[in-house]
């Protein structure tokens, strides 16, 4: 079955089905050109939607397209951007605790971490991680209703997300969405160790 059917009938199967969405949002978008009274109602959780700075998310950035899709025609969408994931990175000392555990999982993990590390230059950022531990236990995160919108065009602001206000009415008019606005980033690196790295 094709991705995009595959999409539609397990929302049409399963009406407590979430979607985590941590890629462009391609498929989706297609899945909701297709059946869009079957979408419309889907829950879906994304990673992206950072609104605070210019900077093109990757996963908006790398179809805009689909992403303003999605934001026009779902009504129940989450989104956790990189305003708010930056807040959950590895410390150093968790990074060698993990080197040191001398499970074979953990030396495993720590060489894709490390060979990440030397390629970025800096430590463990917890996108997605955020955003899967965000649908287990929502409290994790503050959201707050926001109209955000996808730019689709321009040289140097394609794939921004844009918070639409209201100048006049002081605020969000007709939010489209439920945007992750803040993190407790204690609780969620407790509950990211202890999953991933019960030893």
């Amino acid at each position: 079955m094709h991705a995009v059917d595959f999409i539609i009938e397990s929302v049409k199967r399963y009406p407590d089905l979430i979607i985590a969405a941590l890629a462009p949002l391609t498929n989706i978008a297609c899945a909701i050109r297709k059946a869009p009274e079957i979408m419309c109602n889907a829950d879906i959780w994304m990673m992206g939607g950072m609104y605070t700075e210019a900077y093109p998310e990757w996963n908006i950035q790398c179809d805009p397209e689909a992403a303003a899709i999605v934001l026009e025609g779902c009504r129940n969408v989450k989104m956790v951007g990189l305003d708010v994931t930056l807040r959950c990175r590895m410390t150093q000392q968790q990074v060698d605790a993990l080197c040191n555990t001398g499970s074979d999982e953990s030396q495993f993990l720590y060489k894709w971490i490390k060979m990440w590390m030397d390629t970025s230059g800096h430590l463990p950022i917890l996108h997605d991680p955020l955003v899967m531990a965000s649908i287990e236990n929502p409290k994790i995160i503050s959201l707050e209703p926001k109209q955000i919108m996808v730019e689709c065009a321009g040289n140097y602001s394609r794939g921004i997300t844009i918070e639409k206000t209201d100048p006049f009415q002081c605020g969000t008019q007709s939010p489209n969405v439920l945007m992750a606005v803040d993190v407790d980033a204690d609780t969620f690196m407790r509950m990211f160790l202890s999953t991933v790295f019960p030893c």
